[in-house]
């Protein structure tokens, strides 16, 4: 089963609080599935250094407790050779083509510095608050 879902996440983005959605993906169709903050139970960053590649990008590597990960995998399952919009605080930050479900609740996201990375990590585990618009 494969349960890495590599995509590049660029935006600068403020954060989400934990009773806010942390992440959503939304189809083609605006069926999305919406993540929160709780419902993530790690959000690990890795240096280039950690990592098997010559990428220069800092990695967010995110596990989802059980239930959302159950609701992932069948989201994806359902769009696999479609392309789905990733938001964060109601953001797209980034647009993949997913070319086969993500088994497991594991995904990625890279960033392009540390600053950036370690924002996102934030976001994700509802450590800081959406912008105000």
């Amino acid at each position: 089963m494969r349960s890495l879902f590599p995509f590049l996440f660029v935006a600068v983005l403020s954060g989400c609080t934990p009773s806010k959605p942390a992440v959503s993906f939304v189809a083609k169709d605006t069926t999305s599935l919406v993540v929160y903050s709780d419902q993530i139970k790690s959000a690990k960053l890795l240096s280039p250094e950690d990592q098997y590649t010559n990428d220069t990008h800092y990695v967010i590597s995110i596990t989802l407790d059980d239930e959302a990960a159950q609701e992932f995998a069948s989201f994806s399952q359902d769009r696999v050779g479609e392309t789905i919009d990733v938001r964060v605080c109601g953001a797209t930050v980034v647009s993949p083509y997913l070319q086969s479900a993500i088994y497991g609740g594991m995904f990625q996201m890279t960033a392009p510095d540390q600053d950036e990375a370690k924002r996102m990590r934030s976001i994700l585990l509802g450590k800081v608050e959406c912008p105000q618009h």
